[in-house]
């Protein structure tokens, strides 16, 4: 006959719920997170600069019970619960406080590094380019008048230069 099963789940951006019966407690089942942010997850966008899940953090990942060892299915319930509902409501209050502030200084920030390059490092390559072009003409100029000739009559004395193999037994 089989035996209840509870399921205990929260409602959090991310969440995970622990089934709890027979084995006195196995592995957590994860959840999906709803899709309600414009982007959903941190690191939208920058795939290549962020691995996958990189802010997503679960209880199971900071406080995680070895197999065979596991407390007290109450204990267990407490302190997901309380991980879970301060790390949801700390991330608010931060976001909610600092999360336009910290907008406005990177926007600020990323539009005085774009001014800087649109206005001061693109205009000096091109000049430097401008400039060093001239200065390329003259080597390629030296090269062609003096090298040239010296490795083409190196070229002609190692011309009749002729080896022979032989394999001697």
């Amino acid at each position: 006959m089989p035996s209840a099963v509870l399921r205990f789940s929260f409602c959090s951006p991310v969440s995970t719920s622990r089934v709890i019966g027979e084995g006195g407690g196995q592995a957590p089942m994860p959840r999906t997170r709803p899709e309600t942010h414009v982007k959903s997850g941190v690191c939208s966008g920058l795939s290549r600069f962020c691995p996958p899940d990189a802010a997503a953090v679960d209880f199971e990942d900071v406080i995680a019970e070895p197999e065979g060892t596991y407390s007290f299915d109450g204990v267990w319930k407490v302190s997901y619960t309380t991980f879970t509902v301060s790390k949801y409501w700390c991330y608010r209050l931060l976001s909610t406080l600092l999360g336009v502030p910290l907008a406005l200084l990177w926007g600020f920030l990323f539009a005085c590094i774009s001014f800087c390059h649109i206005w001061a490092v693109v205009p000096c390559i091109k000049s430097y380019l401008i400039e060093i072009q001239c200065i390329s003409h003259i080597y390629s100029l030296c090269i062609r008048t003096f090298c040239n000739p010296l490795f083409a009559a190196l070229g002609q004395v190692c011309s009749n230069i002729k080896v022979m193999l032989r394999k001697e037994v």
